[in-house]
């Protein structure tokens, strides 16, 4: 069963001039289906990419510790937009023992455990910025600068193949997150993606400003989707700026 979310702009960006959100994702039920969804800012379609922790690749016993919830609050997920808005779990706080378990198996599977129908992250299409920024580089360099981290996983800026869509990414923030057995913890949240689609070469000759986002390279690359979803790793969150 899915539940449709729409994204809403963050009034931080307003100063960038960006625009809203204008795709809505579907979110699958958390630790079961594929439930890890991105929204576009600024873009013309939906983009998607899936990134689904395998039940089959989780031991048995990490297995009953995930069907311990979502069996006892299967219906949570009537529930998800509001959970999501007001930050909150449809299911009872874990144990942090049992929070550990899963981190060591799938650090997605252990996010979604304490993060719930949380917005993963957003991607902004920084072709789209009315201004220097609108160059990627320049941009990870500017977030750099201003002390924030980025995902350094098989390099800050992850190209296409095809050199025609750049990516790069924040590392993600942490929280406090107080665990059912009363333990305290630094968990990872949401991040920002960054997207830069160029030009395809059957339009290159065009002038800018006739340039329409149809124009632009489409789609999201699955060969820098594992990179770019390290953004909520351990490694990547006590790497040393």
């Amino acid at each position: 069963m899915a539940v449709l979310f729409q994204a809403r702009p963050f009034p931080q960006l307003s100063s960038a001039r960006t625009k809203s959100f204008r795709w809505w994702k579907w979110c699958y039920w958390p630790l079961t289906k594929s439930f890890y969804f991105r929204a576009s800012c600024g873009s013309t379609k939906p983009q998607s990419t899936e990134k689904s922790p395998s039940l089959l690749s989780i031991n048995l016993a990490k297995d009953a510790i995930m069907r311990k919830y979502t069996e006892k609050y299967g219906c949570g997920n009537k529930y998800a937009a509001l959970a999501s808005a007001l930050v909150s779990l449809t299911w009872e706080k874990p144990l942090y023992s049992e929070f550990q378990q899963l981190e060591g198996e799938s650090e997605y599977a252990a996010w979604t455990f304490v993060n719930g129908y949380a917005l993963n992250h957003v991607t902004i299409s920084t072709h789209r910025l009315k201004s220097n920024l609108k160059n990627i580089k320049s941009l990870n360099q500017f977030i750099e600068k201003n002390g924030f981290k980025l995902n350094y996983e098989g390099g800050v800026l992850k190209g296409s193949p095809d050199g025609l869509l750049l990516q790069s990414s924040t590392v993600a923030d942490s929280i406090p997150f107080s665990f059912s057995d009363g333990i305290n913890e630094s968990v990872p949240c949401s991040y920002i993606e960054f997207a830069e689609r160029l030009v395809l070469p059957q339009y290159k000759n065009q002038p800018e400003s006739e340039i329409k986002e149809s124009h632009r390279r489409d789609g999201f690359e699955v060969g820098n989707a594992d990179k770019i979803f390290e953004s909520i790793s351990k490694e990547q969150l006590t790497r040393r700026a």
